[in-house]
């Protein structure tokens, strides 16, 4: 079994299952009498069994103080010196002792804004899963959105800063491919005007909050000498999650970054659950077009889903699989095609592959930096073991766990909550990837530089540039992905020398193009030779 943080998930469940019983109980609870009983009611027990017990026992009371301790903060309160002591005391007096120390710390914090409705729980929560992994979460509010993932939104296609009323209405993000990126609008650009009237602090509903389809807008740009002005319409969309290098008049991608050598730029944005499926998509259409070499970019990609992210790996490997070799095994150490989970309790990988299509006839360079994280290392890791690409840029983050999310309005792992949590959700560790190669992919908190985990570069293709400039570069290309084909705006990234790492691993696969092209040179004079020479004998006899 794979351990994951420092609990298992079935102590990490308890923990939060008692939690949540006990926070949300009723005073009625208080009234019980439990029965105490003097004497061992059954046949002794071993010690092994006693002493697990214990320690099981102590990590649960653990996560118990840390929401506490939570509590506490969240209400702007010193937690007492010996709350960890009280709850390992009454702990080890049963249930009823447990449940009277956490609803008495409940009720001696009142009721201040951060504990009213469903706040107390989500901040004891959070900071349970804070002491398990740094991955693991509690989910509310627009977050809840991961637990459905779908293909099509409805809405403006951009966030605030703050949804508050109090704030200043400020674009935080455009979504590309939404209405807000085909009108132009920018991370930056502030609303100072609604349907023609002034946006007034703590008055004015944000523009995400509003129900109508149509909103007329006046918008102040930083460095911007006049307001600008918009008519944003809400939309359904596909929000774009495979992006190119240049966008054409129709607002769609020109992916080719080459085109003599007919080689494209793609631009992994997001692993959703149809990522696979677009990318499949574009890759069909290139190969129409002729595509003969492909940068696959994955820097700056936050990861996402696991199966899409499995599927992508497999659209470059087709029916190719080093396990089918003869003897395989003896050199490959029975190497597997795609990554596999190995989950906790030796739970099955019980994934089910899908075809998208099947792109093995061009060679492929990987572009990852240390912010390339979690599916997006695993394409890189698959693609690398398989000799099918070559990874290039920077040693990715090494987050290799994986997370499922349960929703607390209901059921969760197989019980039934009697304090049901609406429009809240966990999402916990319950597993962690493995290369196709065997090598850990993931980075522990005692893991050392010179261990294996995350995605190395090949020797020649470690392109480094500095966090400034990685975040500059970063920020340039979002500017380029929201950028309408109707606007006309020099942007950095109109000159391709701005993105060394890019052009690095551009010159790299026109090298391979051209080495590629002098052997088949080569080859057709050899095919050339041998038909004349067996002509020559032809004539002679």
């Amino acid at each position: 079994m794979v351990a994951v943080g420092r609990c298992t998930e079935e102590v990490a469940m308890r923990g939060m299952l008692a939690c949540l019983g006990v926070v949300g109980c009723s005073a009625a609870l208080l009234l019980a009498n439990p029965t105490r009983e003097d004497k061992p009611a059954g046949p002794p027990v071993k010690d092994q069994e006693a002493a697990a017990y214990a320690t099981q026992l102590t990590e649960i009371t653990d996560l118990i103080v840390a929401g506490l301790r939570g509590l506490h903060e969240a209400a702007g309160a010193s937690a007492p010196p010996r709350l960890s002591a009280e709850v390992k005391a009454a702990a080890g007096h049963g249930d009823y002792a447990l449940r009277k120390v956490i609803v008495q710390t409940r009720r001696s914090l009142g009721n201040p804004e951060p504990l009213q409705d469903t706040g107390a729980i989500y901040v004891s929560l959070r900071a349970m899963l804070q002491k398990l992994d740094p991955f693991s979460a509690v989910l509310r509010g627009p977050e809840m959105a991961q637990l459905t993932p779908v293909e099509t939104v409805k809405g403006f296609g951009l966030e605030l800063v703050s949804d508050s009323r109090d704030a200043r209405q400020v674009i935080k993000s455009v979504i590309p491919g939404g209405p807000a990126q085909r009108l132009g609008l920018r991370p930056g650009d502030q609303i100072t005007h609604l349907n023609g009237k002034p946006v007034v602090a703590g008055e004015t509903p944000p523009l995400t909050q509003w129900k109508t389809d149509t909103a007329r807008l006046t918008l102040a740009r930083p460095g911007g000498k006049y307001p600008l002005k918009a008519t944003l319409k809400s939309d359904i969309f596909r929000p774009e999650m495979v992006l190119g290098v240049m966008r054409k008049e129709d607002n769609s991608w020109d992916y080719f970054i080459d085109p003599e050598r007919r080689i494209a730029h793609i631009r992994v944005n997001f692993l959703s659950a149809a990522s696979a499926e677009e990318l499949a998509r574009v890759l069909k259409s290139l190969e129409e077009a002729n595509l003969r070499g492909l940068i696959l970019d994955f820097r700056w990609c936050p990861g996402g889903y696991l199966d899409p992210a499995r599927d992508m790996a497999d659209l470059f490997l087709g029916d190719y699989n080093l396990t089918c070799w003869p003897a395989a095994h003896l050199f490959l150490d029975n190497h597997c095609r795609n990554a596999t989970v190995h989950y906790r309790e030796n739970r099955a990988d019980d994934r089910l592959q899908h075809t998208y299509g099947s792109f093995i006839n061009f060679p492929v360079v990987v572009l990852v930096n240390g912010e390339t994280t979690g599916g997006a290392e695993l394409v890189a890791a698959v693609l690398q073991d398989n000799r099918r690409g070559l990874v290039a840029g920077q040693r990715t983050r090494g987050k290799a766990s994986v997370q499922r999310q349960w929703s607390l309005e209901g059921d969760i792992h197989g019980l039934t909550l009697s304090q049901p949590v609406k429009g809240m959700a966990l999402k916990l560790t319950n597993g962690i990837l493995v290369r196709p190669g065997g090598k850990n992919l993931n980075r522990w908190a005692d893991s050392k530089p010179s261990d294996d985990w995350g995605v190395r570069p090949e020797p020649k293709l470690e392109f480094w540039v500095s966090p400034e400039l990685s975040h500059q570069l970063h920020t340039w290309w979002q500017l380029q992905s929201i950028r309408p084909a109707s606007d006309h705006e020099t942007l950095p990234l109109d000159d391709p020398s701005v993105d060394t790492q890019r052009q690095s691993a551009l010159h790299f696969l026109q090298h391979i193009l051209k080495k590629t092209k002098s052997k088949r040179k080569i080859k057709i004079r050899k095919r050339i030779k041998r038909r004349m020479k067996m002509k020559s004998k032809t004539a002679w006899c």
